[in-house]
């Protein structure tokens, strides 16, 4: 008899949650994140359910304007405006302007 009843299907609804999970919106990459921690778990209770279908909306990048950008330098040292200024006139990495020597200027 211990047997036939640890063989019975666990069944986990529990609307609730799933419910939660579509209204907080908190960003598609934590959705992706909850949604696969609560897949998972009920996996290992021996649960199902039908997880919602999120879209990720990708954001524009924020590109400040030359205006900007020159008042940064302006604000910062000597050393740091030099090395801002070689990064926004050549479109260097951080990298390469750091390896450098100054005999090949």
């Amino acid at each position: 008899m211990l047997k036939s009843s640890q063989k019975e299907e666990k069944t986990c609804t529990i609307p609730k949650t799933s419910k939660a999970l579509s209204q907080n919106n908190p960003g598609a990459t934590e959705e992706k994140i909850t949604q696969y921690a609560y897949s998972s778990f009920l996996k290992m209770a021996g649960g199902k359910w039908d997880p919602p279908l999120y879209q990720c909306i990708r954001k524009i990048p924020f590109i400040p304007k030359e205006t900007e950008i020159d008042q940064l330098i302006a604000g910062c040292t000597p050393r740091m405006a030099t090395f801002l200024q070689i990064l926004k006139e050549t479109g260097a990495r951080c990298g390469e302007i750091r390896q450098l020597n100054r005999s090949w200027l």
